[in-house]
């Protein structure tokens, strides 16, 4: 692979310094506001938990919906987990006879 030569440095040069942030300053993470104690308990009161009615049944099913979906992926990967090992050892048998 051939060598840089000096101007292909030099716009190089040119180009990290027009891309580059001022002061080499990078500000992946803007830092955090930082708030007294009384400015913060004065702007975010505590709230209370309001009673909400959760419909049972309702809560219930969408459960059983998730763990329908659950079940039929382990059967799925179970009996393919099954098969596999029956084959493995139906080769194995037939490979190592005597």
């Amino acid at each position: 692979m051939p060598r840089k030569t000096r101007k292909q440095k030099l716009l190089a040069e040119q180009h990290r310094e027009k891309t580059q942030l001022p002061d080499n300053t990078y500000e992946f993470v803007k830092p955090p506001i930082e708030l007294s104690k009384a400015q913060s308990n004065e702007s975010n009161p505590v709230k209370k938990p309001e009673d909400k009615s959760i419909d049972r049944k309702t809560q219930i099913e969408n459960i059983d919906h998730v763990d329908n979906h659950v079940k039929k992926d382990i059967i799925k990967i179970s009996a393919f987990t099954f098969f596999a090992l029956i084959f493995q050892g139906v080769l194995y048998y037939l490979l190592n006879r005597p």
